[in-house]
């Protein structure tokens, strides 16, 4: 068993929850008729609903953590019809992610397209279609090998996430809502922060600003639940190399 800020990480709990992330993905993959999330949520509606009158673009944000495929569907569902949405994605994960987009285009009331980060020639569309107030889903823990990235304190680490999304979220005047994911141990996605990039004169402050946010809401998650984290792996890609 390792240790991870003082917690013990219990590596069966990592297991299942990952082993409960897969679930979900196969589940709409096959077309199991109740799944929850497509039914949005009230709440959400109406948290998110002043936004959607003044015809903004909310950037979803969160960690890989948890279930944030759940959490992104919740979100995504709870949007008044029509709404659009691009998902930043990384890598793929395997033949049936297609097959994943697709149905949940088929099912839900909104739409959704990809936009794998690698791709830099697609990144002026998006920040046309993000002005235009088409929303964004994006796990900001990502390394170099992903895009530039910029260094914040991460507990007792320095470490580097990219920022390119958080360049493109002030570009378009977006809003930047970070969220805490829905987890086997906490069925309830809890929203975390909400930066406005129109409340900031300067780039850099904004900037700032959300990197700030994205380490205390990493921090908190973490806290919450380490093993729910799934790039412990992966931290020495994270740190300035001397």
């Amino acid at each position: 068993m390792k240790t991870h800020v003082g917690r013990p990480i219990a590596k069966c709990g990592a297991e299942s929850q990952l082993a409960d992330n897969a679930t979900y993905v196969q589940s709409i993959v096959d077309r199991v008729s109740d799944i929850a999330e497509f039914q949005g949520s009230d709440s959400l509606r109406r948290y998110f609903q002043p936004a959607v009158d003044a015809r903004r673009s909310i950037i979803f944000a969160t960690a890989h953590w948890g279930n944030y495929l759940k959490t992104f569907n919740l979100i995504g569902n709870s949007l008044p019809e029509g709404a659009k949405f691009v998902a930043f994605r990384g890598d793929r994960w395997n033949e049936d992610e297609d097959r994943l987009w697709a149905e949940i285009n088929r099912r839900s009331a909104n739409s959704i397209y990809v936009h794998r980060v690698l791709d830099r020639e697609s990144l002026v569309k998006v920040v046309r279609d993000l002005k235009a107030g088409v929303n964004a889903f994006i796990l900001f823990d990502l390394f170099s090998k992903f895009g530039k990235t910029a260094p914040f304190q991460f507990f007792e680490w320095e470490v580097n996430f990219t920022n390119r999304w958080i360049d493109m979220a002030y570009r378009s005047g977006s809003i930047v809502c970070l969220v805490k994911p829905i987890s086997l141990h906490r069925q309830e996605l809890q929203v975390h922060s909400v930066t406005d990039a129109l409340g900031f004169r300067h780039s850099g402050n904004f900037m700032d600003a959300c990197m700030a946010s994205c380490a205390k809401c990493l921090e908190e998650l973490i806290l919450e639940d380490p093993d729910f984290w799934f790039m412990w792996k992966d931290l020495d890609q994270y740190t300035p190399t001397p």
